[in-house]
């Protein structure tokens, strides 16, 4: 077991410490540190927690999804926009339908009406980038509307799972021009 050793420093103060045992390796007293030392170490650290934070912060705004390999149905006016996919049996891959409501139209609310099969929903502001994603409607769940809280400038509906697999989050932007 490791002996107290005592030892007076040059103010006449009692500095009391563990000897290590031996064999044994002693850890760094902090008090003993420079202080310049601790200011760096703490400056590091608070430097690589920045540059985390950032990456996670990029990480969700500035990734893209490149929709261009896709085949978007354009539909920009009142009555196509009403009927949207109803009354299809399918949506291949790579397919999907682009609601565009530059004409100022309201385009919060989605339902799945004669619907035949499951979709996913991707609402996008003017500059392109998610607002509110729906993953999976299902047609059984008309009469219930999909709304977003913001009037959307685009609306994409795609093959259910395609948030999924393209990793879709808010506030990435989508790239579906040709």
């Amino acid at each position: 077991m490791p002996k107290a050793a005592t030892k007076k420093t040059k103010l006449g103060h009692k500095n009391t410490h563990e000897t290590p045992a031996s064999g044994s390796i002693a850890a760094p007293d902090a008090a003993k540190w420079p202080r310049s030392l601790l200011i760096s170490c703490v400056l590091i650290g608070a430097a690589l927690l920045a540059a985390l934070v950032a990456i996670l912060l990029l990480s969700n705004t500035d990734n893209g999804i490149d929709l261009k390999s896709y085949q978007l149905e354009t539909v920009s006016t009142n009555a196509a926009r009403e009927k949207g996919l109803s009354d299809r049996a399918s949506l291949g891959p790579n397919r999907g339908m682009l609601f565009d409501f530059s004409d100022g139209a309201n385009g919060r609310c989605f339902w799945m009406r004669d619907m035949r099969f499951a979709i996913d929903i991707v609402w996008l502001d003017s500059s392109s980038k998610i607002t509110k994603l729906v993953k999976d409607a299902q047609p059984s769940s008309y009469p219930t509307s999909f709304c977003s809280s913001e009037n959307p400038r685009y609306v994409i509906e795609l093959p259910a799972g395609t948030i999924q697999e393209l990793k879709m989050r808010l506030n990435m932007r989508v790239d579906f021009t040709r």
